[in-house]
């Protein structure tokens, strides 16, 4: 009985690819040591510190983390239900459609980037950044988050320009 490794082989590889990409990013982002360590905000302290007297400077990667927006969206408005659906006119339905969007962008041989560009340009600020990527890990848990799900198909180039769009954003 011969055993087939093809399975197995093609998960390490995507793995491996996924690492490079994320390794990519964080070299865009600079000073940390993974893209996951910058989005988690392990040993980034001195961003910690510009944080809390500049809002506005923040990069936009450490929003694809919902509980990072939320806590921001809470410290600066208090009641983040009422900010999404009174301040920003922006609720979960819209915030749905565009990670369905997203979603819907990665096909097996011909990915649509520009669905993906046109889902960053419809989201009206970071902190919506921030419900979008709840949103997606509601409907679609399996996928590891946007962040993740975005470098299995966006190649280094293409996870830039998502970023370009995306420091052009309010910060709420």
């Amino acid at each position: 009985m011969k055993k087939d490794y093809t399975g197995i082989i093609i998960t390490i590889a995507f793995g491996f690819i996924a690492y490079k990409i994320l390794g990519v990013i964080s070299k865009v982002i600079g000073g940390v040591s993974t893209a996951v360590d910058y989005v988690t905000g392990k040993g980034d302290s001195e961003t910690e510190q510009n944080n809390a007297v500049n809002q506005s400077t923040l990069n936009p990667i450490k929003w694809f983390n919902p509980n990072y927006g939320f806590n921001m969206v809470r410290e600066k408005y208090k009641d983040v239900n009422k900010y999404y659906l009174n301040t920003v006119k922006f609720n979960s339905n819209r915030a749905d459609q565009l990670a369905k969007n997203i979603y819907d962008a990665k096909n097996f041989l011909n990915d649509n980037e520009l669905a993906v560009y046109n889902a960053f340009i419809q989201i009206p600020s970071l902190s919506c950044l921030s419900l979008v990527a709840h949103r997606f890990i509601m409907l679609y848990p399996a996928k590891g988050g946007l962040i993740n799900y975005l470098s299995t198909f966006l190649s280094a180039k293409e996870q830039d320009t998502v970023l370009k769009i995306l420091n052009k954003k309010p910060t709420f």
